[in-house]
């Protein structure tokens, strides 16, 4: 598996059997540019190309999936495992991770071990996680 964000060396999960891991628990994430919706309706083949950029993009990711007249028409992103919890951002064409939790979380510890994650996220960039108060949702 292979994080986007290459400038904080995110990568890890180095598996012997690349297939057999690819089917097993793994989950992606896919940008598709609306501008492209019309291309992608009529491509017969662009589960395939989905599936192929999974398959093939392990260790150089991002990876574009193209659909008629669009070379872009979709980027598979990243992949990581579904007992993971990913910080993603989205914006500016591209979706950037930010980090990455890998255990396996039951339920109750689920929401701290999400909050670890974005205080983590946040302190690595300057931030802080403040709570809001119910006014100021509204």
């Amino acid at each position: 598996m292979v994080a986007t964000s290459h400038r904080h060396g995110l990568q890890f999960v180095v598996l012997c059997n690349r297939e057999r891991a690819l089917r097993m628990g793994f989950q992606s994430t896919l940008l598709i540019r609306n501008d492209c919706l019309h291309e992608i309706v009529s491509d017969k083949d662009f589960g395939k190309k989905i599936s192929n950029a999974i398959t093939q993009g392990w260790g150089r990711l991002p990876v574009d999936i193209s659909s008629g007249h669009c070379c872009n028409a979709a980027t598979m992103i990243e992949s990581h495992h579904s007992d993971g919890m990913v910080v993603l951002v989205a914006g500016r064409g591209t979706i950037s991770r930010l980090g990455y939790k890998g255990d396996y979380p039951t339920d109750p510890q689920s929401i701290k071990d999400l909050k670890t994650l974005l205080n983590n996220v946040c302190a690595e960039y300057g931030l802080k996680v403040v709570k809001i108060s119910k006014k100021t949702r509204a």
